[in-house]
């Protein structure tokens, strides 16, 4: 099983994402040790308050700070190669999670 560190076999430095819910107030995840995209998203869904039996009714997207969604939903499978090839002590890679539109309010 894989686990998010920048050099393998080597202790994992601190490794951080950014997220947001409304493109404007960003919060800091530490996804260090991750094992899988679930455990991400978990993760982050967390830092943003989402109650755990809301969670399917959210979407990730790629983001960049004052930008919304970017692109198409971010899968599982991309979210894991995202934090694997982009995350970093800074939290340079960001993600904007939205409420999916045909969901019933919280």
């Amino acid at each position: 099983m894989d686990i998010i560190s920048p050099t393998p076999g080597e202790p994992a430095e601190k490794l951080i994402i950014t997220v947001t819910a409304d493109a404007t107030n960003h919060v800091i995840v530490d996804i260090t040790g991750a094992q899988d995209a679930a455990s991400i998203r978990k993760r982050m869904f967390s830092k943003l308050r989402i109650a755990d039996d809301d969670h399917e009714n959210y979407q990730i997207y790629r983001t960049e700070l004052g930008e919304g969604a970017l692109g198409d939903q971010v899968t599982d499978e991309q979210l894991w190669i995202y934090c694997q090839a982009w995350a970093d002590a800074t939290g340079t890679l960001r993600f904007l999670v939205q409420r999916n539109s045909a969901a019933p309010p919280p």
